[in-house]
């Protein structure tokens, strides 16, 4: 496999942009008012690290541990609450393409299904190399975005 920090065995790499700081807000019971159940992951002096479900998605953030009622939280103090976590969907950018993953496939000798079928884990194999260059992409984007506080 490559060596995910390698940019140069990484084909149409292009510089990254630097990505802003996102703060989500939940679309979870956006009815004025409601409130999300949530999961306390930690409770540390007055603040609460809660995790919920919006939309399939799970999201974490810390709110005032006040506000935490019988295992729910309203919806306005998600939205205000500090999101937990990297924005990983603002790092992230794939440059892997359908044609690349054909190209790593037929490299190992995978043409047909019945190859796949049978060598499964040369297959993976494939597929860690196509998607080795997403990894470096995304490591160089958390490296920069530390470098830039």
């Amino acid at each position: 496999m490559r060596n995910v920090e390698d940019n140069a065995q990484c084909p149409n790499t292009p510089p990254s942009a630097g990505p802003a700081v996102r703060y989500y807000a939940t679309n979870a019971a956006s009815t004025k008012g409601a409130a999300v159940i949530v999961k306390i992951v930690q409770r540390q002096g007055q603040a609460a690290l809660v995790e919920w479900t919006d939309n399939g998605v799970t999201r974490r953030s810390t709110v005032p541990a006040s506000v935490v009622q019988k295992g729910r939280v309203p919806t306005a103090e998600l939205r205000r609450g500090i999101p937990y976590g990297e924005p990983w969907e603002d790092l992230i950018e794939l440059h892997a393409t359908p044609a690349t993953l054909a190209a790593e496939l037929r490299r190992r000798g995978i043409w047909t299904v019945d190859d796949l079928q049978a060598n499964a884990e040369v297959a993976r194999g494939a597929i860690m190399d196509a998607y080795g260059c997403e990894l470096a992409h995304l490591l160089r984007a958390v490296k920069e975005r530390r470098e830039e506080g």
